[in-house]
């Protein structure tokens, strides 16, 4: 399993298949749902800042702790 912390203090909303901006990030994926503070998604998962692009095929995205944890065929492109 990859994974990936990132210390950030953007709160992230993702609809299925809908890139959604908020603050500084983008996300985009097929599928979602939530458990508390933790957003699980899948299926093409793209999550973009200013600074990098991460893509994966499932992503769980922790708001309480704003840590990123993906999964499958990772890869991070730095800006």
């Amino acid at each position: 399993m990859k994974r990936l912390a990132l210390i950030s203090c953007v709160a992230v909303l993702a609809f299925a298949q809908s890139p959604i901006r908020h603050g500084d990030a983008v996300v985009s994926a097929d599928h979602q749902s939530e458990d508390g503070s933790v957003r699980h998604l899948s299926g093409h998962v793209t999550f973009e800042t200013d600074a990098f692009r991460l893509q994966a095929d499932q992503v769980d995205l922790n708001d309480a702790t704003a840590e990123i944890v993906a999964r499958g065929d990772v890869r991070i492109k730095l800006k």
